[in-house]
């Protein structure tokens, strides 16, 4: 199944998550593209004002992407919440 940016709003993020995990290696760059704001904002409240450079951006992306790897949906956890 094709996914570009436009829709990969449309699946809960488990199910991306799931299929990252599962081999869909190229949907990782496609799901980090479509949640870069979310992933600004969650590194803006951690360091409590708005990041400013790419190394506090780096950082937030590499939590992300260990975020994937890990991520365990039979905890019956959100992805992002």
């Amino acid at each position: 199944m094709q996914t570009n940016k436009e829709t990969i709003h449309s699946s809960p993020p488990e199910e991306y998550v799931r299929r990252i995990q599962n081999g869909e290696i190229d949907l990782r760059d496609a799901v980090i593209e479509s949640y870069y704001n979310y992933i600004l904002s969650v590194v803006s409240k951690m360091i409590g004002r708005p990041a400013q450079s790419s190394d506090e951006f780096s950082i937030g992306l590499q939590a992300f992407q260990e975020a994937i790897d890990r991520f365990d949906e039979t905890k019956n956890v959100s992805f992002l919440y």
